[in-house]
């Protein structure tokens, strides 16, 4: 058989979710192999020679590897969260005045939220408050996941102290980020 004619290749299709699905219930690459082929055949998919699709235990081993690769990643993703907790501190800070071209050093009490990535208690930032209502804190942590590019669209969990600004039952930030955040 001519080389330059013929081609022995073997067309490429993706079945993630299949293997998915098969990684999942625990399936021996063989066995979903074997299911594999058994659906393309009743399907009559069939490849560009007109020949029946066949799907080997190689083709599941590579597609179940992609698949846990692809979750990992979707995971470990630095602009997923999974929860964040937040605490307000209003801690004394050094800040520089020029005051007729001498430079003067004072302490001032400077309230800001310090903003952790859970469960790992990962630091993600602060934020600097002018104001400690909660709207205005809510405004804020909503600004800072957004300039960051930060989604809230896996968010399960919020964590913070009992304080009434954070907690309350009507204007707490936990109650309006319901509707802020998600």
């Amino acid at each position: 058989m001519d080389r330059s004619t013929s081609s022995q290749y073997t067309e490429r299709y993706d079945c993630f979710n299949f293997a998915l699905v098969c990684d999942r219930f625990g399936l021996p690459d063989r066995v979903a192999s074997a299911l594999g082929t058994a659906r393309l055949q009743d399907f009559k998919i069939k490849d560009k020679h007109g020949k029946p699709l066949i799907m080997d235990k190689s083709k599941v081993r590579r597609e179940k590897e992609k698949c846990r690769q692809e979750v990992l990643r979707k995971r470990l993703d630095d602009t997923n969260l999974l929860a964040f907790s937040f605490d307000g501190r209003i801690d004394d800070t050094l800040t520089i005045d020029k005051i007729d071209e001498k430079c003067h050093t004072r302490m001032v009490k400077e309230p800001h939220l310090v903003i952790l990535r859970k469960p790992n208690s990962e630091l993600i930032g602060y934020v600097r408050l002018e104001h400690e209502t909660a709207e205005y804190k809510t405004t804020k942590l909503n600004g800072f996941f957004n300039d960051k590019h930060i989604s809230l669209d896996t968010l399960i969990g919020i964590c913070t102290d009992g304080e009434s600004t954070n907690t309350g039952p009507h204007g707490g930030i936990i109650r309006l980020a319901v509707s802020a955040f998600v």
